[in-house]
């Protein structure tokens, strides 16, 4: 069993996940979010959210698998695999 506090990739999703929640808060606090706006900007909100919590999935998933004691390939392909299962890919695509 690795670190998984430790290892790089561990390290980029925490980043993938603070730098998109620090984008999302700066749009809300912007201002650009109003009542008045289309549809579609309402999706890419839902959108952004929504990665966020697939990111928070995954690392999740990790920690679950690293304190499970498998492999750090294990650990970054259930990780990997929670993602895409979020997205709605299957795990075939990930192969």
């Amino acid at each position: 069993m690795f670190n998984l506090a430790s290892s790089k990739y561990w390290h980029k999703l925490k980043l993938m996940k603070t730098l998109l929640s620090a984008f999302i808060a700066f749009f809300l606090i912007s201002g650009n979010i109003n009542a008045n706006q289309n549809q579609e900007d309402t999706y890419s909100i839902i959108e952004s959210t929504t990665t966020v919590d697939c990111l928070e999935r995954a690392y999740m998933t990790a920690v679950m698998a690293d304190n499970a004691g498998y492999s750090r390939e294990e650990v970054e392909w259930y990780s990997q695999a929670s993602l895409a299962l979020c997205y709605g890919y299957s795990l075939s695509d990930l192969r």
